[in-house]
């Protein structure tokens, strides 16, 4: 037995859990995982064993054949979902509101369904479903992976091991010192250029918790700037910065100041225009779509700022799509041949844009970062050459953080 893991929990066959990580309980988080010494970053610290995402029924199947599995490794995993939380129905009016319209859906899979469901009620089921919901990651159910909390801007990356099936990896993705908690990122990467108001508002309504981590309360200097505006003022290039307390933007150089509300209805119209691209089918027709949103926020909206990057991304994509459809044309056609170069350009523009604001916010060795090193690398290869210094560098970077966070197929 590991002392350092809770519950008296037993480390199932193909597990680990690194003899320098501990479960210690605190009073306002509950249980947390520390470190007990310095570990590098790139160290894999846990294998979990667990199940496999899917639908609630197929996953409350999955948990019942452990349950009555005359294996007693299948039968300790079953065992460990009593430890998860929440402790009871009663524990969260408002999570409880998601399950309890599936009472009926739940007694006709007790009786056609699960196996061995005897003396089990619909509120254990509801139980289950609300443990499951709470505690499942991205990639499925792993009780020894749910003993970490969230963090906007986690030490530890998770993902299925290819090692094994079922397994999920979590490794280090900076290097810690003793007593340092050690946190996953619960959020899709979708959510972590957003500002902390509505990933906090996610997470309430995906958790129910608000976010204290120390992204959330600033300790990051890039944080600031996924709200920040340019300052227009003649001759001066500083930058906006909301300061809640006096509900303003002001000027890091100038000290120009502006009303906190003063881009709320040109974010509101480029909002309404980046839905209308989504739902065009339209390529092309998407593309200038985007480019239009992103003219009429240039000026006002820093670079940095989280709709700017949402566009960034979107007209990398469109671009990208272009670049290949016209990259199949004609050799010899001078003027496709000019726009592949162009859309190109651009995409390689907006790949740079999306790391100069992501490599602010995000950790250093993350995995969505090395992703954007290999896009660039393959377009530099593309305008400049495979062998070229900048597409030698991307490349180079990619592999220094695949090394440590790990080469994700699975991802």
């Amino acid at each position: 037995i590991n002392m350092s893991i809770p519950f008296g929990w037993k480390l199932l066959d193909g597990e680990f859990f690194h003899e320098l990580i501990k479960v210690t309980s605190t009073e306002k988080e509950g249980n947390i995982v520390v470190a007990q010494g310095d570990i590098k970053a790139g160290t894999t610290i846990v294998l979990a064993r667990g199940f496999d995402n899917g639908d609630t029924a197929s996953v409350l199947c999955s948990i019942f054949e452990k349950k009555v599995s005359q294996d007693k490794q299948e039968n300790m995993l079953f065992e460990r979902m009593n430890n998860l939380c929440p402790s009871s129905i009663s524990h969260s009016a408002e999570h409880y509101k998601k399950f309890h319209n599936d009472r009926d859906e739940l007694e006709k899979l007790k009786q056609d369904v699960l196996p061995s469901s005897e003396g089990i009620t619909i509120d254990d089921l509801i139980l289950l479903e609300m443990k499951i919901d709470l505690n499942s990651l991205h990639h499925g159910l792993f009780p020894l992976a749910s003993l970490f909390n969230h963090s906007c801007k986690a030490n530890c990356v998770g993902y299925p091991s290819n090692e094994e099936d079922n397994v999920h990896e979590i490794r280090l993705i900076e290097d810690v010192q003793q007593g340092t908690q050690l946190t996953l990122n619960y959020l899709e990467e979708r959510y972590w250029y957003l500002p902390v108001d509505q990933r906090r508002l996610v997470l309430s309504r995906r958790w129910f918790f608000e976010c204290g981590c120390d992204r959330c309360t600033c300790v990051y200097d890039g944080e600031k700037y996924l709200e920040s505006l340019n300052c227009n003022l003649k001759d001066c290039q500083g930058t906006l910065f909301l300061d809640t307390k006096s509900e303003t933007f002001r000027c890091d150089k100038c000290q120009n100041f502006l009303p906190q509300n003063c881009s709320d209805e040109l974010q509101t119209e480029t909002y309404a225009q980046i839905q209308v691209a989504a739902s065009e089918e339209n390529i092309e027709t998407q593309h200038q779509i985007y480019l239009s949103a992103l003219n009429k926020i240039n000026l006002h909206l820093n670079d940095k700022h989280w709709m700017k990057v949402v566009l960034f991304k979107r007209i990398s994509e469109t671009s990208f799509s272009l670049a290949q459809e016209l990259g199949q044309a004609d050799q010899e056609d001078e003027e496709k041949t000019k726009e592949f170069q162009e859309m190109a350009e651009l995409h390689y523009k907006m790949l740079s844009l999306i790391l100069n604001s992501e490599s602010k916010i995000y950790p250093t060795y993350d995995y969505h970062i090395s992703m954007i090193y290999e896009q660039l690398n393959y377009i530099c290869g593309i305008l400049f050459g495979e062998d070229s210094e900048e597409a030698q560098k991307n490349m180079n970077k990619m592999i220094e953080i695949r090394n440590v966070c790990g080469w994700m197929e699975t991802l």
